[in-house]
């Protein structure tokens, strides 16, 4: 399989858990709580050209469980 298919496949899945973090999120759902679920779902994606995708939704993530607006630095 190619690394762009394997992203393409990928992101759906990575979208439904950012939904699950934020809904986590809104049942003030610790942040410690939070930082479990999203490090045991997520794994290290490496430097490939197409881990932008994945570095993108994974700042999203990060944003939603620290309550940080959406331009917020991470």
């Amino acid at each position: 399989m190619e690394w762009q298919t394997h992203i393409d496949l990928v992101i759906p899945k990575m979208s439904s858990t950012c939904y699950v973090i934020r809904s986590m999120y809104l049942f003030n759902v610790t942040i410690m709580c939070l930082l479990l679920f999203h490090n045991r779902i997520w794994i290290f994606w490496g430097n490939s050209s197409e881990s932008g995708k994945v570095f993108q939704l994974q700042k999203k993530t990060i944003r939603i469980m620290t309550g940080s607006k959406s331009r917020t630095n991470i």
